[in-house]
């Protein structure tokens, strides 16, 4: 079921960035190749002005002997570079019969007369009419056997009675700029494939990734799941037996059965226990753990948790010894506190052997109030330490069961430290004693 997330996760951000890539391809391109006919329109109007200024120059001085040969030479100048840059042109003067040709021109003359014939018509079925320096540009492009050509047509008059009109046409062949386009169109859609193949294989390992959190989450969910079935399970189990031998002594009185009616009692209480704990973490899982902050008497706090638990440890011959720091105050919960510090305590007291000693240290430290509780018991082994505040683990589960714990008490314990912005830790050897170590800030 996760590969299969894996793999639609990857799937779904490869066909994102495929469409921004290709959104931002398509944009790229159709700006490129706006931005290229811009130009070469711009182009073409600026060597129809020097087609113009050439033919003019040489009307105004075809009789005049001193010619200017510095303009002149500039005119040819412009005439070559326009050859050069593949720029060829059309003049026509309909009075005086003049029709100027450059010397490079590949289209046919009858398709650029019926073209200047549509321009001096009605202009239509041009993409494009630019109007400059009082006159009009009218652009088309054509297509002659593969190859696109960009035609720039204008006409006025050259003279006041409007007699002659003159119709000058620059064509430029669009090859290079095919190719450029051709060039930009390869690179996009050859950038959109490595994108995308990059996408797959790097989706794909960052997926995974992204899912370990999860994976590990309903791993423990799995494992919280089985373990609270298995932990409900066995008190179940123990109170259907015992009950069913209540049940199969009917002649029996119900003092003589209190064995096993007090059997089932106990189960009961440690299904009530186990669910008490199994609810309270929910609600704090789902934020519903709102805690009452006040000024909290620390001192006091310890120590009457410590001389409520001293009977207790007394019974299984052993002693609490409690140091702790005169006038420890914190903002903090009371009743969650509270909680802590019986669970810490109940612990080292259920995991301690007869005739030890468990110690209840607190001190005050740079921003808060450290508290010390260390036991002389069992001890937890290096391998288990990682997982003691997981919940429902325990590294003896025999003696956990046979001392009522449920597994639950240090994830609870953990939950009260970080929700005051503390921090908890364990020290501990085998057959040496256990040592927790609670932070909690003053604020």
């Amino acid at each position: 079921m996760l590969n299969k997330l894996r793999i639609n996760l990857t799937i779904l951000n490869t066909i994102v960035l495929v469409v921004i890539l290709s959104i931002i391809s398509v944009f790229v391109y159709v700006l490129m190749d706006f931005n290229l006919h811009k130009d070469i329109d711009d182009i073409l109007i600026t060597n129809s002005h020097q087609v113009d200024n050439y033919i003019n120059f040489i009307e105004d001085n075809k009789f005049n002997d001193q010619v200017d040969e510095e303009k002149k030479n500039e005119h040819l100048r412009s005439i070559h570079n326009m050859t050069k840059n593949n720029i060829s042109y059309v003049l026509l003067d309909t009075e005086k019969g003049v029709n100027i040709n450059s010397s490079y021109l590949e289209l046919d003359y009858k398709l650029l007369m019926g073209i200047r014939k549509d321009a001096m018509n009605d202009g239509e079925g041009f993409d494009r009419i630019i109007n400059d320096l009082n006159r009009a540009f009218y652009f088309t492009t054509v297509n002659i056997e593969g190859i696109n050509y960009r035609i720039c047509t204008t006409y006025y008059s050259t003279d006041m009675q409007k007699n002659n009109v003159r119709t000058i046409q620059t064509i430029k062949t669009l090859r290079n700029e095919k190719d450029v386009l051709n060039r930009l169109g390869f690179t996009l859609i050859a950038t959109i494939i490595i994108g995308t193949s990059l996408s797959l294989i790097g989706g794909y390992i960052l997926a995974g990734r992204s899912l370990i959190p999860i994976i590990k989450s309903w791993q423990r969910q799995q494992e919280f799941v089985s373990d609270a079935s298995h932990e409900l399970r066995t008190p179940l189990a123990v109170v259907q037996t015992n009950l069913e031998v209540v049940k199969g002594s009917q002649n029996e009185t119900v003092k003589s059965q209190s064995y096993w009616l007090d059997n089932a009692y106990d189960e009961t209480l440690r299904m009530n226990k186990i669910i008490e704990d199994l609810l309270f973490l929910a609600r704090a899982d789902s934020g519903q753990k709102i805690l009452e902050k006040e000024k909290l008497d620390l001192s006091f706090l310890l120590m009457d948790v410590c001389e409520k638990l001293i009977p207790i440890a007394a019974n299984k011959q052993l002693q609490i010894i409690a140091n702790v720091d005169e006038n420890l105050s914190i903002w903090g919960d009371g009743n969650k506190i509270r909680q802590l510090m019986f669970i810490l305590i109940d612990n080292a007291i259920n995991y301690s052997s007869p005739n030890k000693v468990i110690r209840v240290l607190a001190k005050e430290v740079k921003n808060g109030a450290l508290i010390e509780v260390i036991d002389q018991g069992i001890g937890i082994s290096h391998k288990d330490l990682n997982r003691v505040f997981d919940r429902f683990y325990r590294a003896d589960k025999a003696r956990s069961r046979e001392q009522g714990g449920t597994g639950l008490g240090l994830s609870i314990a953990k939950w009260i430290v970080d929700i005051h912005k503390g921090r908890i830790d364990i020290e501990s050897k085998e057959q040496e004693g256990t040592k927790v170590v609670a932070f909690l800030p003053f604020n």
